[in-house]
């Protein structure tokens, strides 16, 4: 019993030791990957799709041996969308696709990845609009209106519509009497029939045109009325620079009852002036016999033409042309927008558009003031006014004056004018509002000597120094002439002239020569028409700055000064130093030798002038205007320079 147990043990031994040996000396052989399947689901293949519609492209894809990682949709080899899971789906909007065939692919891509790819052709479709034909209404001898509808493009852009008349049936686009283009689009739409024969049968079909063709709506006729009336232009009288009149007569009204007769005119230089075409036109009321009409809105020293018309049921009939010349005139002109606004100051100007029949006119200009109402023949509706003359015909014709003497934060009202020997013309007028006052500050060093530090004022886009010039590279008595002296010093030693009061307050005296060039780098002595500049800012009139007189403006002066009597006398008048330039009576180095007019006033050099004397600015003690005035070049004056 024992020995059969051991032999089937052996046995099992054996045969699980011969199943090792067989399973270990082969290898595992590994199953190979399967590709994705993919499918198109939608559209189906061949589909027919119209222009504009949304397409939904809708993709199975799968993988029985893995998963499946990317699917990408493309038409016509452009990717449209790619998906990493499921549903594989998008839509297409094919407004603006090409009409014709277009390729769809679906490639799928699995996890090890291989590929499997699905394709299919669809065909984007047009066709040419529909329209339809509208009913001709408004007919005459030689017009009509007629138009149509586009219902339906076709699924392409119209590109071109209207109506075709021909006196045959079956007018084209290439075939007609006459043709209308009346926009693009869907839509109703009007066109007008011109230039048609009275008393003749007529054929009109609306068109519409996109990429595949040409279509047309049914075809509609009407016959033009009949004949028109006979009217006769009578002579052009009363000529003027701007108008003239014209009689005319309705001799026979042609059948049917004249509605409306008058003028039409226009230039010789152009074709005879129709109701539809003209610079001007009239209506006279109705029917036969004769009417009389202005002709206006003229230029001067023009020819024009003018002739009678007379509508009736079959059209507009038309007398001969006369021709006629208008005569001389005042001129033309618009007021320009005020431009460069500030507190006291700004610019206006004006465009002649027609100077009467002449080359030149005696004048142009600007008037200002506080209410609209402005006429140079009424001195109390405006305040100010600037004229150039005489001016000439040439490049636009425009002008600009400056406008001055205004008042801070004010509304004012401008016209431009214009005149000649026929009389003054005025533009429209115009609204501006003046600015506030400002007085920026500042400060600046002058390396040179000691180094002394300047208090400045910038008043619309100049810069000033506000205190007297201290320059002093050397000194002397007054009665010696170095061009360098301080006010009662009678030495020769700059230190000590530096140590005075009186150079600490008032700065250095210079003559002429000296003040030249006396300013530091990047600063200058200040010219007359820069000085002038200063003076409209503050307020001054154009005529006041530039008129030549001694004491020049109102209260100008007083804006300059350093207010209150510590340093000018009493009274000081006017003094109020609004413009921060803080002038100070610093008196002069005279002619005769001698220190004077300390308190009294203050002498301002400017570049102009020479060779013995050059023009000056002057502050007075008593005076709120500005002296204007030249004076010896010996003398000693303050300087107060600006900056380049």
């Amino acid at each position: 019993m024992k020995r059969d147990i051991l032999l089937i043990t052996l046995l099992l031994c054996i045969t699980s030791l011969a199943f090792f040996l067989v399973n270990c000396g082969e290898e595992e052989k590994p199953v190979p990957n399967k590709a994705p399947t993919v499918k198109i689901t939608s559209p189906t293949a061949n589909a027919a799709i119209n222009k504009g519609e949304m397409v939904q492209i809708s993709v199975n894809a799968s993988d029985t041996d893995g998963s499946v990682s990317n699917v990408t949709i493309s038409i016509d080899n452009v990717e449209e969308e790619s998906f990493n899971s499921s549903p594989y789906s998008v839509s297409v909007n094919t407004t603006d696709a090409d009409v014709g065939s277009h390729t769809i692919k679906a490639v799928a891509t699995d996890n090890e990845g291989l590929t499997a790819t699905d394709q299919i052709t669809v065909t984007i479709t047009a066709n040419a609009p529909t329209v339809t034909t509208a009913d001709i209404t408004e007919i005459t001898g030689e017009s009509a209106v007629g138009g149509g509808n586009v219902t339906d493009d076709g699924n392409e852009d119209v590109t071109a519509r209207g109506v075709v008349w021909s006196t045959t049936m079956g007018p084209t686009v290439t075939e007609n009497d006459g043709k209308t283009e009346d926009g693009t689009g869907t839509g109703a739409f009007t066109s007008n029939l011109t230039s048609l024969t009275g008393n003749t049968e007529y054929f009109v079909k609306a068109y519409a045109t996109n990429s595949q063709g040409t279509a047309y709506g049914e075809e509609k006729s009407f016959t033009t009325g009949g004949s028109l009336a006979t009217v006769v232009t009578g002579t052009v009288t009363d000529i003027t620079h701007e108008s003239a009149v014209c009689a005319g007569e309705v001799t026979d009204e042609g059948g049917s009852t004249v509605t409306a007769r008058g003028l039409v005119w226009a230039l010789t230089t152009s074709e005879e002036p129709t109701i539809e075409s003209n610079l001007g036109m009239t209506t006279e009321g109705s029917g036969i016999g004769a009417f009389s009409s202005p002709i206006i809105s003229l230029l001067p020293v023009v020819n024009y033409r003018a002739r009678a018309y007379a509508t009736n049921s079959a059209g507009t009939a038309y007398g001969e042309s006369k021709s006629f010349g208008t005569l001389e005139g005042p001129p033309s002109v618009t007021t320009a927008d005020v431009t460069n606004i500030d507190a006291h100051v700004a610019t206006g100007g004006g465009t002649v558009t027609d100077f009467g029949g002449a080359n030149s006119l005696d004048g142009v200009g600007v008037v200002w003031g506080k209410t609209p109402d402005l006429d140079l023949s009424d001195i109390n509706s405006y305040d100010g006014f600037r004229q150039l003359y005489p001016f000439n015909q040439g490049g636009d014709n425009s002008f600009e004056v400056p406008l001055t003497g205004l008042d801070p934060g004010t509304l004012y009202y401008v016209r431009a004018f214009a005149g000649n020997d026929f009389g003054t013309s005025y533009g429209e007028a115009k609204t501006f509002t003046t600015g506030s006052f400002i007085v920026d500050t500042g400060s600046f060093t002058d390396t040179r000597g000691g180094g002394k530090t300047y208090n400045t004022i910038t008043i619309s886009g100049q810069t000033w120094m506000a205190e007297n010039l201290a320059y002093l590279p050397e000194v002397c008595p007054s009665a010696t002439d170095c061009g360098y002296w301080v006010y009662d010093y009678q030495g020769s030693v700059v230190a000590d002239a530096i140590a005075t009061a009186n150079y600490d307050t008032y700065g250095v005296l210079y003559n002429w020569d000296m003040a030249s060039q006396a300013c530091p780098v990047g600063w200058h002595l200040p010219s007359r028409d820069e000085w002038s500049i200063l003076e409209l800012n503050i307020g001054m009139s154009y005529n006041d700055t530039y008129g030549g007189q001694y004491w020049a403006g109102t209260d100008q002066g007083g804006k300059l000064k350093e207010a209150g009597t510590v340093h000018w006398n009493s009274p000081n008048t006017g003094a109020t130093n609004i413009s921060g330039f803080t002038g100070l009576p610093g008196g002069e180095c005279s002619v005769l030798d001698t220190f004077q007019f300390q308190g009294i006033t203050a002498n301002f050099w400017t570049s102009d002038g020479g060779p013995d004397d050059y023009y000056v600015r002057i502050l007075s003690e008593g005076r709120a205007e500005i002296g204007h005035t030249k004076l010896w070049d010996i003398h000693g004056f303050s300087v107060r320079c600006i900056q380049d």
